[in-house]
């Protein structure tokens, strides 16, 4: 039976222009939709993304399209490619939930003839034909917050001329006791920089295991996705052991404040990961940003040590997948861990 449209694959090196036509139609990929394309599409080190397009039957040209990316991931130690569903989009006059679920369901089977497990980030307006699609809620990639300037907050339940004085009391306090309860190890050298080196793979490989579900983390691939990214300008912040690295964060400005975007640490090194938040926190301050971000979700041992750094968890963007084994390792949220370095990826 006729579904009414038509769906075939197609990749941004064949039809550049008709795939940025299409994303004008609700992606703005931060005002930058051709710089995006080039970085992730035609320089991926996972291989190109695979795009699909929806074409309703008789019409002249595709009505919508998305996109099954790849990352690299080790699950329980083994290296798999992943499919994640990124960069979905349809006209404005087929945003209808057969269409829609018609090129889901599209994708989704073209993705588990090749990948064991296949997730995405949805936004609201998308959640319910994901759902449909078969995809389940498998994790929360949380925000989490630490205030580093209270005024602006305080401000809205107390009169500045008194918010003021209290904020900057307050504040001083608050690091004070960070710094007493999460003080750097003398042996442990601090560094930024804006690029990652050859020190970064032995982590990873020591990481590995971090999570049953977790994407990889080397030099290549970090290099790839911050260094060369479009999307804006990030920095490393390293805590070394006699030189070899022990814990490292990705951070981002964002608006008044840090993000902090990826971030890893080795469990042997007690303390390593809680040190180094809070050498974020202290370099906020020192920048005089309002708030430090830190973008995670899965595996609860990392959301407990960001938690008694004081991150504070705000909001929170839920991941869906499926897969080819339906109680798999990935329908559990603690086998995952995922950062802002796994959207888009």
């Amino acid at each position: 039976m006729s579904t009414g449209f038509d769906i075939r694959e197609t990749s941004a090196t064949a039809e550049a222009d008709l795939i940025l036509a299409l994303w004008r139609q609700g992606l703005t990929h931060q005002g930058v939709p051709q710089a995006k394309l080039d970085w992730f599409y035609l320089g991926s080190p996972t291989g190109a993304p695979r795009v699909f397009l929806l074409q309703a039957q008789g019409a002249t040209g595709p009505c919508g399209t998305a996109t099954l990316a790849m990352r690299t991931m080790s699950a329980e130690g083994a290296d798999c490619v992943c499919g994640v569903l990124i960069d979905f989009v349809l006209h404005a006059d087929q945003r209808t939930l057969f269409p829609a679920l018609a090129l889901q369901r599209a994708v989704r089977d073209a993705a588990l003839a090749s990948h064991d497990v296949v997730f995405g980030f949805p936004n609201p307006k998308s959640l319910a034909v994901v759902k449909r699609a078969g995809y389940r809620h498998v994790v929360d990639l949380e925000r989490r917050v630490r205030v580093v300037r209270s005024f602006s907050y305080l401000s809205r339940i107390l009169p500045a001329l008194i918010a003021r004085p209290v904020a900057a009391l307050a504040d001083l306090g608050r690091l004070v006791l960070l710094r007493l309860a999460h003080r750097r190890r003398a042996a442990w050298q601090l560094a930024w920089s804006e690029a990652p080196d050859d020190r970064f793979n032995a982590l990873w490989t020591r990481c590995r295991n971090n999570a049953a579900l977790i994407g990889v983390r080397d030099r290549a691939f970090l290099e790839w996705r911050f260094c060369r990214s479009p999307m804006g300008r990030y920095r490393f912040v390293t805590l070394a052991l006699d030189g070899a690295l022990v814990a490292y964060a990705v951070c981002k400005d964002e608006g008044d404040g840090l993000a902090i975007v990826d971030l890893l640490a080795d469990p042997r090194q007690a303390g390593a990961l809680a040190a180094l938040m809070a050498e974020v926190v202290f370099e906020a301050d020192r920048l005089g940003r309002a708030s430090v971000m830190a973008i995670y979700g899965g595996d609860p041992r990392w959301s407990r040590v960001l938690a008694q750094v004081g991150f504070v968890r705000r909001d929170a963007q839920p991941v869906y997948a499926t897969g080819t084994h339906a109680e798999g390792a990935w329908t559990r949220a603690d086998t995952w861990y995922l950062t802002a370095a796994d959207e888009d990826v």
